[in-house]
């Protein structure tokens, strides 16, 4: 005799800095998403944003909804204000923390916070390896809890409206997370002749820039990457070997077809195997100026040699990655 399928089952989706109508991934057919938002939704939660209060509301209410369903969170504060509040409602859901990536490790009081927070986690995402051990250590986290998942999404959409430098004659570099723009700035000075266009935030750079340096910020993200296609190369200046972050910039710029030029870190070495990218040290203006000069005046043939890696790109960074992670959780916690 078959067994009939058992009821609609129910996945808790919660974002911390994305909209409630935001793509994550296709649910298996029969499970209902039902999405919370830690965006602002009134002028008091504009207001209030240390704590942040929309944080905090939107997590009562996702742990409130999350009986009989499974829970997936995104961001590391979102995950912890979300088990709390599921510890307070007695909710026990199993629970993938998404994203999980910090730009900045927490110390003293504020880890204490999220080692406490964290306990009731099911299984965490991370984008690196690298990361897997640095989070086990620094919260005392079971490794096998963590998981390690390439970083994935669509080819960016560039704006059709061009950039504000003629195209090809400039140098690129957007960002703001775990940037070393310090160290881009001297390159730059030691490259007088190639224009150079940063997008980033505000508090990103500091002190006057050099005379073939132009920065700017608060870009929509459609003109941001238009920047980026119509430079010469991408730069992705880290702060050290440590940093977790750059990830959405050498992917987006990869499945571009675009040469990037960055510096080491143990966090992106899965992202940066492919001869479109070029490496220094941190820290190393010489060495970033001399690949920033090489690629700016052989721009043609590296082009060539990044657009010959697209298709291996969009195989390595396909989305449909994350859909199989998260169907095989449902499964495994028998929630499909």
């Amino acid at each position: 005799m078959m067994l009939s399928r058992s009821p609609v089952q129910r996945v808790i989706n919660i974002g911390e800095l994305v909209p409630k109508s935001d793509e994550f991934v296709e649910l298996p057919t029969g499970v209902q998403r039902v999405d919370f938002s830690g965006l602002p939704e009134s002028t008091l939660e504009r207001l209030v944003i240390k704590p942040r209060l929309s944080r905090y509301r939107a997590a009562v209410e996702a742990a409130w909804a999350a009986k009989d369903a499974a829970l997936i969170s995104h961001l590391p504060a979102m995950t912890a204000a979300v088990s709390l509040a599921c510890r307070a409602f007695h909710r026990t859901p199993p629970h993938l923390a998404f994203s999980f990536n910090f730009t900045e490790l927490p110390v003293g009081r504020r880890r204490d916070y999220f080692q406490a927070a964290l306990k009731e986690v099911t299984q965490f995402c991370v984008f690196s390896e690298f990361e897997r051990k640095l989070y086990s250590d620094h919260f005392n986290l079971d490794l096998a809890r963590i998981k390690r998942i390439n970083w994935t999404q669509h080819p960016p959409r560039p704006s059709d409206h061009p950039a504000p430098l003629a195209r090809r004659s400039y140098v690129a570099a957007v960002g703001g997370e775990g940037r070393d723009y310090a160290t881009l700035l001297k390159a730059a000075k030691l490259l007088p002749g190639i224009p150079f266009l940063i997008v980033a935030r505000p508090h990103n750079i500091a002190g006057d820039l050099p005379p073939n340096v132009r920065f700017m910020c608060n870009l929509p993200l459609e003109q941001t990457w238009r920047i980026a296609v119509d430079s010469t190369t991408m730069v992705v200046p880290l702060k050290s070997r440590t940093t977790c972050c750059g990830h959405i910039t050498l992917v987006g710029s990869q499945l571009l077809g675009l040469p990037v030029v960055t510096t080491e870190s143990e966090a992106t070495r899965e992202y940066t195997e492919s001869p479109s990218v070029a490496q220094c040290a941190p820290g190393d203006f010489t060495a970033l100026a001399g690949l920033i000069e090489k690629r700016h005046l052989n721009w043609k043939a590296d082009h060539e040699v990044a657009q010959d890696q697209v298709a291996s790109c969009l195989v390595r960074y396909d989305r449909q990655q994350w859909a199989a992670l998260v169907s095989d959780f449902l499964k495994q916690h028998s929630i499909w």
